[in-house]
């Protein structure tokens, strides 16, 4: 018989998902004006929604897994994109870790309504922070990675307008001031890192001096 023996070990909670305090209310807050959000868009659309679920009986299955696919080998380039200007900058990631931040980071960019963008900004810079990189070395890998992005997106829609005649997948001039901005922005951020990195640096430097002008900057 086993004597003086105590109630077994407590294991400790795993972390919450919602912080204590201000910053939890904070939370749950924004997740109600998100969740009341997503709602009111949905009832607000209602009548487009029913129509597209029409469309889908004339779906067509290959183009469906065309899109797909797609869409696999353009996260993965962005992945190995982000990736490569980290670890020109000094930082090593591995290409999973970037590439699970990249997935998260647009699934809160197109699911979050109107800031979703800078909530998904601010997620993958923190993201990296975590994984090792430095505050400047985040920075200009999600600049230059977002520079290249919009152009990418241009040249598409461009293809696309040409091969369709549909001026309808053109982009927007938000879309066009977007690119221009971040092209404005990363210029000074990158011209300080090649200071430091020259040999690393030279091949996206030199593109990207020819992809954003220096009259423009």
């Amino acid at each position: 018989m086993v004597t003086g023996a105590g109630p077994p070990p407590v294991r400790a909670p795993a972390g919450s998902l919602l912080r204590r305090g201000w910053m939890g209310i904070a939370q749950v807050v924004a997740i109600v004006a998100i969740a009341g959000g997503a709602v009111a868009a949905f009832y607000a659309e209602r009548a487009t929604m029913h129509r597209g679920l029409g469309v889908l009986a004339h779906t067509r299955v290959g183009w469906v897994l065309v899109g797909v696919g797609a869409e696999f080998v353009s996260m993965a380039a962005f992945g190995q994109l982000e990736r490569l200007l980290l670890r020109a900058a000094g930082a090593r990631l591995t290409l999973r870790a970037v590439l699970a931040t990249a997935y998260n980071a647009n699934a809160i960019a197109v699911s979050v309504p109107v800031v979703g963008s800078a909530i998904a900004a601010a997620y993958a810079f923190r993201d990296f922070r975590r994984g090792g990189a430095d505050a400047g070395q985040a920075s200009v890998a999600l600049t230059v990675a977002g520079v290249f992005s919009a152009v990418a997106f241009a040249v598409i829609a461009a293809l696309g307008v040409a091969l369709t005649g549909n001026p309808a997948a053109a982009p927007g001039p938000a879309r066009k001031a977007q690119g221009v901005q971040i092209g404005e922005t990363a210029r000074p951020a990158f011209r300080r890192l090649i200071v430091s990195r020259p040999p690393l640096t030279r091949p996206v430097r030199d593109l990207l001096a020819w992809l954003v002008p220096a009259g423009q900057a």
